[in-house]
């Protein structure tokens, strides 16, 4: 099974929404860039916080987890988890 995008694939408005999506990010960045260096480590170290944070969770949800599927769920599961990398690697 293929999955999308959902705001991608709500025709017509996809690209549309797509478009809103990259402005928005790209606001983000000008207003980041208008920053002084200072500020911009601080938002940097902010943003790796986050980022570190979910690692953890995701971490802590493995080991409570772990175990859990057969090995031919496990299988399948570890086979879409590929697939989607490959999807999200090309696009």
């Amino acid at each position: 099974m293929i999955r999308r995008n959902v705001f991608l694939s709500t025709y017509p408005f996809g690209c549309y929404i797509q478009r809103l999506i990259m402005t928005v990010i790209e606001t983000i960045m000008r207003d980041i860039q208008s920053l002084s260096l200072q500020e911009q480590v601080q938002v940097a170290r902010y943003v790796q916080r986050l980022s570190a944070t979910a690692c953890r969770k995701r971490a802590m949800l493995l080991r409570k987890t772990y175990g859990s599927l057969d090995d031919a769920d496990g299988r399948a599961f570890e086979e879409a988890v590929a697939e989607s990398r490959k999807m999200d690697a090309h696009g």
